[in-house]
């Protein structure tokens, strides 16, 4: 991993990987915004049939756009056999340096498939599914990303020293168990445990959503070796930055636009990136989001705007911005969380409500205040909105 160029504890920062929310056009968007120090696919679902041969359009920065972006992927997949996975990543060849194996997955389905936690059951079976991947693909070649157990914590010792002797890149832990899905809080005592047994490296996940929040859980695992942050991004994209305020009007139409890109055509979106300059990262001005806008509705529609307002964008482009705006609302001041946003049915229709909002408020939609608010922790927990009380 790099240095951290982020939030200052010289602590490398990663985007966690999110199935159905972090694919290609949304990366794509968090390397724009800036300071993330690496990111991570979701999980590329493997059979003994799939993929027959690598998906360069499901992670164009380890291929086509090798080189172009600030910070490196991660390449993640998930399988039921051991010898898919090996497969894979021989398919995968010199685009990736290693492989990561989800074991974490919560869901139902993916459990009854025998794949992402499920393989956590018993620990004699994990080890030997890593070591049968690890053995063939050799040392350093293999990360896992596991969960504290699958029923319960308890079972987190034995499953870390049944793998500690294998050659693994890097172990990444969620504190929590699968049935504890996303609610609670992440036991990142865990963690620690695991870098004080382990020859590999370390990296933390659950619950950071700030500087305070990142610090609390450093100071419980001070030996981690990097951070990865999900739905803390999600409710502030300029965590990675360490920034407090942003243009996230602009920065949320561009969003839409990478997503409305993305759904149109993949391929199209890969050449868009392709005229990209390597000072177009670690945006902060509005006006610098506002020629990335042009650049991508030139190629979308041929044309350009003149207000934010003007742009058109398909349903589902826009059902993918509220999407993220569900979560960014809630470090945004309180009166964002106005439930007729979501129900806006037009992108012009959200955006005049929002700067009504913030003209209400005397603020400016360049330069909004983007504040972890735990108070809407309840939220996002998963435990539904009885957890509040």
């Amino acid at each position: 991993m790099r240095t951290s160029s982020s939030i200052n504890l010289g602590l490398p920062l990663g985007l966690a990987p999110m199935e159905g929310v972090t694919d290609f056009a949304t990366r794509l968007w968090f390397q724009l915004i800036g300071g993330v120090d690496f990111t991570w696919t979701p999980f590329l679902r493997v059979t003994d049939t799939f993929p027959a041969k690598f998906p360069d359009l499901f992670a164009p920065e380890l291929s086509i756009l090798k080189g172009l972006f600030p910070a490196p992927l991660v390449l993640q997949v998930m399988g039921s056999r051991p010898e898919d996975i090996v497969r894979t990543a021989d398919a995968a060849g010199d685009r990736i340096e290693f492989i990561d194996l989800n074991c974490g997955c919560p869901s139902p389905t993916v459990v009854g498939s025998r794949a992402g936690s499920s393989l956590l059951q018993e620990a004699e079976v994990f080890a030997g599914f890593l070591d049968y991947i690890a053995s063939r693909l050799g040392p350093g070649r293999l990360s896992v990303k596991m969960r504290t157990g699958f029923h319960q914590g308890e079972e987190f010792p034995r499953l870390i020293a049944a793998i500690k002797g294998i050659p693994l890149r890097h172990l990444t832990i969620h504190g929590r168990t699968r049935p504890d899905r996303y609610t609670g809080k992440a036991d990142w005592s865990k963690v620690h445990a695991a870098t004080e047994s382990c020859p590999f490296p370390i990296i933390g996940s659950g619950d950071v959503c700030d500087l305070k929040s990142l610090t609390m859980r450093q100071e419980v695992s001070p030996n981690v070796k990097a951070v990865i942050i999900g739905r803390g991004a999600l409710r502030n994209p300029w965590i990675f930055t360490g920034a407090t305020h942003g243009p996230v009007v602009a920065a949320f139409v561009a969003f839409v636009l990478l997503q409305d890109l993305a759904l149109e055509s993949e391929e199209r979106l890969v050449a868009w990136c392709t005229t990209l300059k390597p000072n177009s990262f670690r945006l902060i001005e509005e006006a610098e989001w506002g020629r990335v806008i042009e650049s991508l509705l030139i190629k979308l529609r041929g044309k350009s705007f003149k207000t934010l307002t003007d742009i058109e964008v398909t349903p589902r482009a826009l059902s993918r911005g509220k999407m993220l705006w569900n979560y960014l609302r809630s470090s945004l001041p309180s009166a964002f969380m106005e439930p007729s946003l979501m129900r806006a049915s037009t992108l012009e229709g959200f955006l005049r409500q929002i700067d009504e909002i913030a003209r209400q408020l005397q603020l400016s939609p360049a330069n909004l205040p983007v504040i972890y608010n735990p108070e809407h922790d309840w939220m996002y927990s998963g435990a539904g909105r009885n957890a509040k009380s």
